[in-house]
């Protein structure tokens, strides 16, 4: 997040983002809006959680077909 700064990171409302236990989820920063898709990924350094996601950015579409 260090590439936006604050006013825009807290734009239409504080910065969350929610994992549910069936691996779906969502997010919400700046003018940014996200349902996603995770994933535990093991790693040789560990576990990580991998994901793609789906939403808009200022109302245009917007998505993230693979993340890790």
């Amino acid at each position: 997040m260090e590439q936006w700064d604050q006013d825009f990171v807290d734009l239409v409302t504080t910065i969350h983002v929610t994992i549910r236990k069936d691996g779906t989820g969502g997010f919400r920063f700046g003018a940014v809006l996200g349902e996603m898709d995770c994933r535990i990924e093991n790693t040789g350094s560990g576990p990580v959680l991998g994901f793609t996601w789906d939403g808009s950015d200022e109302c245009d579409p917007a998505s993230l077909l693979s993340f890790r």
